[in-house]
């Protein structure tokens, strides 16, 4: 059982302002100061929310009843997948206790009801978690609860999972489905867009992984329930940094991790919660002018990451 806690007369403030990488929101006590949850619970793209010390302003919106508070829905899948996600596993445990009371979630100012349905992972995970017919409300504006349970948080700090995650994530998962091999490379070659583009001559580097007895995968023509079981089934995986790789979230199988890219301290956390061996090569920078995350590998430096995750293996 993890150990919530329960704020009586909360004010919440809704997320706003999201500018020059930091963003608005708050959550305060009776007294109107600030409390300091851990600031993923209401981050937007793991940014630390700046929110005043003491609330200025008064609610607008009011519920009488129990709330349980679940942090940030997400839109965006990375972020759902490794930030919402670990946070619906304390409030889905949080609900055994306090099973009459309304899910209360802070969101970007543009979302509402209808997107979370429009984002299939969305509901997928809600029902996954047992949480889809329960009552919820999106904070959209300054709102006042009675009795506000704050679930036990799911991260030590920025990108440090709490010891306890993987194994109570592991016992909602659905059964595996896939016959999908111990060897995945995860692709990226069908993903058109130029922000998607992680690797110059992809096909290349995929081929080269083929060649050395990996399956290519494209995770994202997929169902839900087939990426998480293609993870929980395999050894190994490797592809560019990115959303499918951090999959390996889901996965107490999964005992090397090969991520080309930029330096991601996600994974890098979501490997140590789990155990698994983590190998970040950087690569070359394709373009210094365009964020950095395109990066290009010599056939030499690709096979030398599959001899280490092979390596590290015996």
């Amino acid at each position: 059982m993890l150990h919530p806690r329960t704020i009586e007369n909360a004010t919440l403030l809704p997320l706003r302002d999201l500018h020059l990488g930091f963003a608005r929101a708050g959550v305060y006590g009776s007294d109107g100061d600030r409390l300091d949850l851990w600031p993923l619970l209401v981050a937007a793209d793991s940014r630390v929310p700046v929110a005043p010390r003491h609330l200025r302003e008064t609610a607008e919106d009011s519920i009488d009843g129990g709330c349980i508070y679940g942090g940030l829905m997400n839109p965006r899948i990375g972020h759902f997948i490794t930030e919402t996600v670990p946070n619906l596993v304390a409030i889905a445990d949080a609900c055994r206790t306090f099973p009459d009371h309304t899910l209360l979630f802070h969101c970007w100012t543009e979302m509402g009801e209808d997107q979370m349905q429009q984002k299939s992972f969305i509901p997928f995970f809600l029902d996954l978690f047992g949480l889809a017919d329960r009552a919820f409300k999106l904070v959209m504006r300054p709102l006042k609860v009675a009795s506000l349970v704050v679930p036990e948080a799911p991260f030590l700090g920025k990108f440090k999972y709490k010891p306890w995650l993987p194994d109570r994530l592991d016992s909602w998962l659905p059964a595996l489905t896939s016959d999908a091999g111990e060897k995945v490379y995860l692709s990226r070659t069908k993903l058109k867009a130029h922000k998607d583009v992680r690797l110059t001559d992809e096909p290349r580097v995929e081929a080269i992984y083929r060649e050395r007895g990996y399956e290519s995968v494209h995770m994202q023509n997929l169902p839900l329930v087939d990426q998480i079981s293609i993870v929980r089934q395999a050894r190994h995986l490797a592809g560019p940094q990115g959303t499918a790789i951090h999959w390996s979230l889901y996965s107490k199988r999964v005992e090397t991790v090969v991520s080309m890219g930029y330096k991601s301290g996600l994974q890098a956390g979501i490997c140590d919660v789990r155990g698994q061996r983590y190998f970040n090569p950087r690569g070359i920078i394709a373009n210094p002018f365009a964020g950095g995350r395109k990066r290009w590998f010599s056939d030499r430096a690709i096979h030398g990451m599959i001899d280490a995750a092979e390596a590290a293996d015996d």
